[in-house]
């Protein structure tokens, strides 16, 4: 009796815990079954194998019924955990041994036509092999999968804001891929030719009249005035580019163990134009029309910013690994010599690269660049704001400068998003303060490579003292409205370090003054360009 007594109560336990699992797994197949068939076959291109890999994970799920509930983390996430690690098992297992021969069948099986069907999904898992793979597992998760942005976070161990940047990114980046090329008009207005082919077309002489690739080092631009008159600049011109690096629209590089993202367009010698590396995609910088009339520029996003991937540690983002990837870029492109231009935290960037790398530059813009975030500049960005309580937007708005100047100087709880920032200071950045929320709500923003450029104390050297290392010839811009990056404490001392520089002051213009006054700011560039040496 005392047997029976004591085996009782643990059949019944065993019982419940059996039941609890048998349960537990049939809410797992009802509700995440599909999406790990999905992701399995994905993964592996055969419906044998992902049927083997799912019902793998689901033994496995069986035996860890406990983990699966809704307080200890998300279900589907580590369902999809466990069907990539098998399928990445079974692939290395694979490579260790002797490959298989398939039987010949004894039978052959009835074929049913799904043609179309399989062109199509053929199609798609192309253009997604040619994605990067960080955005082609986000789309593979969130689209495919059908993860929520939390689940596929949670599965790639990157923060959801990333996922979310990744899909974006990826799916435009997938249309473009998908969308067959449209054809463009001829410059001489004749027929209708590839866009590929009128860009060739474009490059084919200098402005001599010479075949390109004959010795040319030069290209005549033309430039019509109000007045009617017409004047004729050069400027100069590196062969003409024919890699595939090089063709306009977007593109993906691997460059420095991420990958970046960058978009071509213009004509002419390769101009680089980067992000700000703090957090701002470049998007909000194309185009420059001014820019693209004399070079072929290229738009990159710095890394982990806009579509670029990058590197999850902080010490990753200092300004010498963005000087680096400005010329793993440069050399990905096959460019002996560039232009560079910056805006900002970008200006920052290409000067730190001209210090070092002057032989590889046939000149540099730096467009309100920061030089040296020093004491003299912090006092003299305090006196502007101080100085704009007079001016109409901020007697309207009594309380703005106060409410910036203490979010600006931190000590909350938390460090503000870059939007909370932007929400507070943005009239700052205007001669126009009205422009500022429509100029804000175009740029995209990662508050993550905000937090690890700060860490990391991206921005904070002072290249005053190097700056005399610059041999090419610089344009310094500056709005001289601008109180972040001003035109006194940062371009006055910039212009006197810079021996081979030029200071073009921007009237009624703050922070962007391409947007204030794009007048003005092209016609500071194209004289620029006119007395570059050819």
């Amino acid at each position: 009796m005392s047997t029976t007594t004591i085996h009782r109560p643990r059949a019944a336990a065993q019982d419940r815990t059996a039941h609890r699992a048998e349960s537990v797994l049939l809410d797992v197949v009802h509700e995440h079954g599909g999406a790990m068939r999905s992701y399995a076959l994905l993964l592996t291109g055969d419906h044998a194998a992902a049927q083997d890999v799912v019902q793998e994970a689901l033994v496995r799920a069986w035996r860890h019924s406990d983990e699966l509930v809704a307080d200890r983390g998300s279900v589907r996430g580590w369902l999809l955990t466990v069907v990539r690690n098998l399928v990445t098992d079974a692939a290395r297992a694979r490579a260790a041994r002797p490959q298989e021969v398939d039987e010949s069948p004894t039978t052959v099986p009835q074929q049913h036509d799904h043609a179309d069907r399989v062109v199509a999904a053929l199609t798609v898992r192309d253009a997604l092999a040619r994605l990067s793979p960080e955005h082609r597992e986000a789309l593979e998760l969130v689209h495919l999968a059908e993860l929520s942005i939390e689940e596929a976070a949670a599965v790639l161990g990157v923060p959801a804001g990333t996922v979310k940047s990744r899909c974006h990114y990826g799916l435009r980046a997938l249309r473009q891929v998908l969308t067959p090329a449209q054809p463009g008009p001829r410059p001489d207005g004749g027929p209708l030719v590839p866009r590929a082919r009128a860009h060739a077309h474009a490059h084919a002489h200098d402005g001599r009249g010479a075949p390109a690739g004959r010795g040319a080092t030069h290209r005549t631009h033309r430039t019509h005035h109000a007045d009617g008159t017409t004047r004729r600049t050069t400027v100069p011109e590196t062969p003409t580019p024919r890699s595939p690096h090089l063709s306009p629209g977007e593109h993906f590089a691997p460059v420095n163990g991420f990958t970046m993202h960058y978009t071509v367009r213009g004509a002419g010698p390769v101009m680089l134009v980067p992000a700000s590396g703090w957090g701002p995609a470049v998007s909000h910088l194309v185009p420059l029309p001014v820019l693209e009339e004399h070079c072929t520029v290229v738009y990159f996003d710095t890394r982990h910013s806009g579509a670029s991937t990058g590197p999850e540690q902080a010490d990753q983002y200092t300004l010498q690994h963005f000087t680096a990837d400005i010329d793993a870029l440069r050399v990905h492109l096959g460019a002996e010599r560039v232009f560079l231009a910056g805006h900002s935290g970008g200006g920052h960037q290409v000067l730190a690269y001209g210090t070092e790398h002057s032989d590889h530059l046939l000149g540099i813009i730096a467009i309100d660049a920061i030089v040296a975030a020093d004491d003299v500049r912090t006092a003299e960005l305090l006196r502007r704001i101080e100085a704009k309580r007079a001016e109409p937007f901020y007697r309207e708005h009594p309380d703005y400068v106060d409410t910036a100047v203490a979010l600006m100087s931190g000590g909350g709880e938390r460090r503000p998003t870059i939007q909370e920032v932007l929400d507070a200071t943005g009239a700052f950045y205007f001669h126009r303060p009205e422009l500022a929320a429509d100029a804000f709500s175009r740029m995209e923003f990662d508050d993550t490579v905000l937090a690890y450029s700060q860490a990391s104390g991206f921005q904070s050297e002072n290249l005053l003292p190097r700056l005399s290392r610059i041999t090419v010839p610089t344009l310094l811009l500056y709005g001289e409205d601008d109180f972040q990056c001003d035109p006194v404490t940062q371009g006055a001392r910039a212009h006197a370090a810079v021996p081979t520089s030029r200071l073009e002051l921007i009237a009624e213009a703050g922070h962007m003054p391409w947007v204030e006054q794009p007048a003005a700011f092209a016609a500071a560039c194209s004289a620029w360009f006119a007395q570059v040496p050819a």
